[in-house]
């Protein structure tokens, strides 16, 4: 990769670095906080960006809660995957 391009790539913001990542195994928490770290809270109108998830082939539905997953405890540590949930199948 020439310099200009690592360059450019660095100062891309998250929202034109991620435009469609398909992940080998899974997404971890890592990997997410690292995507949307300058994620813009705002878009130009001042309205909130939100988070959707995808319901089904060409539908989403925003997320109206989240919560930890498989929670665990090792050795005093608490960890958990975290689940994103919607009000679509009800």
């Amino acid at each position: 990769m020439t310099e200009d391009k690592l360059k450019a790539e660095s100062e891309a913001s998250s929202v034109e670095r991620l435009v469609m990542r398909e992940f080998s195994t899974v997404l971890t928490v890592r990997e997410l906080k690292e995507l949307i770290k300058d994620w813009p809270e705002k878009n130009k109108y001042n309205e909130d960006c939100e988070v959707w998830v995808e319901t089904g082939k060409g539908l989403s539905s925003p997320v109206v809660l989240i919560s930890p997953l498989n929670m665990r405890k090792y050795d005093e540590v608490l960890s958990a995957d975290i689940i994103f949930k919607t009000n679509a199948f009800k």
